[in-house]
């Protein structure tokens, strides 16, 4: 790969980098791209019809909950409330999956083996068991909750009369 810019590409070359979003729908798309004559002053649209293809590959996904676990028994009781934006990886491909508002979480994958591993944030600590679990897609693998606890104060508060 390259290493540092310029890459040593002709004259009549283009590089560029992207991201595809996650959520992209499936399908051929156009590629497009501008340049300009200077001595004409007009920018063209050169197009490549159907150049992209975006495939949808995943055999199925992982998912669970991760919840706040009030008296650390290490099961999710009535009340106990899931806990957003908190952490879980996948590995071996180290994908890092968000919670929702809900505490939900679901990591879309390819056929394979995976590990799943809750990343608490500071201050907090796992209470369930099993630290991780290993899921095997396909078929989807659910139920992969894991339950947290922190000491901390989640609100400082200050009086004064």
């Amino acid at each position: 790969m390259y290493n540092s810019w310029p890459y040593n590409l002709p004259t009549d070359s283009l590089y560029c980098l992207f991201n595809i979003p996650s959520n992209t729908a499936t399908g051929f798309y156009d590629v497009h791209v501008l340049t300009y004559q200077p001595w004409s002053g007009l920018s063209i649209d050169n197009i490549l019809t159907n150049g992209f293809l975006i495939q949808g590959f995943n055999a199925g996904s992982v998912s669970g909950n991760v919840y706040f676990d009030a008296n650390q028994n290490g099961s999710k009781d009535v009340g106990e409330p899931g806990m957003a934006n908190h952490r879980v990886q996948l590995s071996p491909l180290g994908i890092i999956g968000f919670t929702d508002s809900a505490g939900n979480y679901q990591i879309d994958v390819d056929t394979g083996t995976y590990t799943l591993t809750y990343l608490p944030p500071s201050g907090f600590a796992q209470t369930s068991l099993p630290n991780t679990y290993s899921a095997s897609v396909p078929p989807n693998s659910t139920g992969n909750d894991f339950g947290t606890y922190s000491f901390a104060s989640l609100y400082g508060h200050t009086l004064s009369v």
